[in-house]
């Protein structure tokens, strides 16, 4: 099954950020990740295998991508999510 998300940045550092989060998402599922990036907004693919409970994905990626970027950029990253 493939979910697809748009991830939206706070204003200002959008592309940075988006950077930064496409960098580590390479790391964490390889480099055939398909990924995109645009103005203020990412949109990335996540592959789960078939029959698996979704449920909570949307807001755990959601927190995950902010305290991730928290961490590396050392200030708060506002970050939603909307599944498409």
């Amino acid at each position: 099954m493939i979910k697809l998300f748009e991830v939206y940045f706070s204003e200002g550092r959008a592309a940075e950020f988006a950077k930064v989060w496409t960098e580590r998402l390479r790391e964490l599922t390889g480099e055939n990740q398909e990924i995109r990036i645009g103005a203020k907004i990412l949109t990335m693919k996540v592959e789960v295998p078939d029959g698996t409970d979704t449920t909570g994905m949307k807001e755990a990626l959601q927190k995950g991508t902010a305290d991730y970027l928290q961490e590396k950029m050392g200030e708060p990253v506002d970050v939603w999510l909307k599944e498409i």
